[in-house]
């Protein structure tokens, strides 16, 4: 994700973390009960890929539209950590699992928090 100057766009380092967390987090929803593949997993499935969708088309939006599409990220990040805890209370997603999940939500969340900061403070 390159802009025409050659340079990576600043959404491509949250694009390849948030997709490198999908990827060690993959393994484990396939290991959910049966009973959960159509509610939990999927909903834990469909959240991050809905991510990454947005995430793949954020070099190609407008200042404006970038901040509204990160304000719709940050929601889904936050109910992708919800439905992960939930995951690992209701003992789905293993501990060691949750705890790698935790530590590379930290560094999305940090990545994420300073994108809203850089393209909410330049509307006003």
């Amino acid at each position: 994700m390159e802009n025409n100057c050659g340079k990576k766009d600043d959404g491509f380092l949250l694009y390849h973390e948030v997709y490198n967390l999908y990827l060690n987090l993959y393994p484990s929803l396939a290991r959910f009960p049966k009973s959960e593949k159509f509610t939990l997993r999927q909903s834990i499935d469909e959240t991050a890929l809905e991510m990454l969708i947005i995430l793949d088309k954020f070099t190609r939006l407008n200042q404006k539209d970038k901040s509204s599409q990160l304000r719709k990220i940050s929601y889904l990040f936050d109910k992708f950590k919800l439905l992960l805890r939930i995951a690992k209370d209701l003992h789905f997603l293993p501990f060691n699992q949750y705890l790698l999940m935790l530590e590379k939500s930290e560094l999305l969340g940090k990545l994420l928090g300073g994108l809203l900061k850089k393209y909410t403070s330049n509307l006003y």
